[in-house]
């Protein structure tokens, strides 16, 4: 079986695996209006992310999936804006 993304050729579109999470994922596909669903050639990303799961040798479709990065050393320099801390910089 196949799956064929059709969309609008000025856009770009993620495509990637997620090995922690067994995912095949990739971009929400919608179209800019909704008078033009199902011409495909006015969809694009709309900034959501949709993931394929294997189950039982299977792809098994799901929507609007979050994802997380792993944790890291840089985490330490991000300034949470809601916390209203300045960030210290590094000169």
């Amino acid at each position: 079986n196949r799956v064929i993304f059709e969309y609008n050729k000025q856009n770009a579109m993620v495509l990637k695996t997620d090995k922690n999470a067994g995912l095949i994922v990739f971009d929400h596909l919608a179209p800019f209006d909704p008078e033009m669903v199902g011409r495909f050639q006015f969809y694009g990303s709309d900034g959501g992310t949709d993931a394929f799961k294997v189950i039982g040798g299977k792809l098994k479709f799901q929507e609007n999936v979050i994802l997380k990065n792993e944790a890291n050393q840089s985490d330490a320099l991000y300034a949470d804006p809601s916390k209203n801390v300045k960030p210290i910089r590094k000169f």
